[in-house]
């Protein structure tokens, strides 16, 4: 009887033993997994995160040679890792109304850029669209001032006829050079 009682005591600090030896790695998985950013030190552990994975990008490229799939694999993992986090990052940035945050293990910027496009137009319809608007030209003979139809536009919001634009949200995150882990 005390055998048995023995036995099964063994077996169950072997079990427990098992599950304590989770890596910090699993365990700041599993902190992230489904987890929306409530504050500053969340964002920072994610931040931090994101830093650890793409050292490890860095690892896997520099020994990436020797085999090529197997470490694709690896680092299609982890960007798609990073890529959930950076949407995480992305959505508390939002709902704070940040343009940048920094951390102790790096700062995430977004930033906004707006892109006039005129190669869908001729210069003919610009100038006449100009003549129109009473956009004043530069130079005679007549030389458009883009400059002045993009400020035109934006105060009507009239445009000319195959004028478009294009707004092009960019997102990055820069890591500091820390040793410090948890």
């Amino acid at each position: 009887m005390i055998a048995v009682e023995t036995q099964e005591i063994e077996s169950n600090s072997q079990m427990n033993s098992k599950e304590k030896q989770q890596t910090s790695e699993e365990v700041a998985d599993d902190l992230f997994e489904n987890t929306d950013v409530d504050n500053e030190f969340m964002a920072d552990r994610i931040v931090w995160r994101m830093k650890s994975l793409q050292s490890k990008i860095e690892d896997y490229e520099s020994t990436k040679e020797h085999n090529i799939e197997f470490y694709d694999a690896k680092i299609q993992k982890l960007e798609a890792q990073i890529e959930y986090m950076e949407g995480m990052i992305k959505h508390y940035m939002e709902s704070k109304e940040l343009k940048t945050l920094s951390t102790p293990n790096g700062t995430v910027r977004t930033s906004e850029r707006t892109r006039h496009i005129w190669s869908d137009i001729s210069e003919k319809d610009i100038m006449r669209f100009c003549e129109d608007n009473k956009i004043p030209l530069r130079f005679k003979p007549a030389e458009i001032d883009k400059k002045a139809v993009v400020k035109y536009i934006e105060k009507t919001g009239e445009y000319p006829e195959g004028y478009r634009q294009e707004t092009n949200k960019s997102f990055s995150c820069r890591y500091n050079n820390t040793k410090k882990e948890i």
